[in-house]
């Protein structure tokens, strides 16, 4: 939704103002702002869910939901986003690099999933609490 907006910026102000590395810094500004509060989702998750387990009161989609969202949760903020960054404090050689790019569309998958795993785990509490 926000990368649309940041790397065709010369289309919403009508001329190209940011080249594409000063776009792609933004970018990542948004993902390093987002990372803070989906690392602390992802750990309250992770209580949440082993006090649930505790109780005898959750499931295996649950479980594997929280799995996948605190493992790539957590791989997002703490491995790509600072490799992200080392990467694009070389220049903006460094990021058309193919390691960068490999290493970012790694981190769109991973990031990918953490919000798909959130989404299920969200919808199995819900319907756990309507029954």
């Amino acid at each position: 939704m926000v990368a649309p907006v940041i790397f065709n910026s010369s289309s919403w102000l009508g001329e190209s103002v940011l080249n594409r590395f000063q776009e792609g810094l933004m970018m990542t500004e948004v993902f390093v702002r987002l990372s803070y509060p989906l690392i602390a989702v992802c750990l309250f998750s992770l209580a949440y869910e082993v006090l649930n387990y505790w109780k005898k009161d959750s499931d295996w989609i649950a479980l594997i939901s929280m799995s996948l969202m605190v493992g790539t949760g957590l791989l997002f903020g703490f491995y790509f986003i600072p490799e992200i960054l080392h990467l694009q404090s070389q220049g903006p050689i460094a990021t058309q690099s193919p390691v960068f790019a490999s290493i970012h569309k790694t981190s769109e998958i991973c990031f990918k999933i953490t919000v798909l795993s959130g989404l299920v785990l969200v919808f199995r509490n819900i319907l756990k609490m309507s029954r």
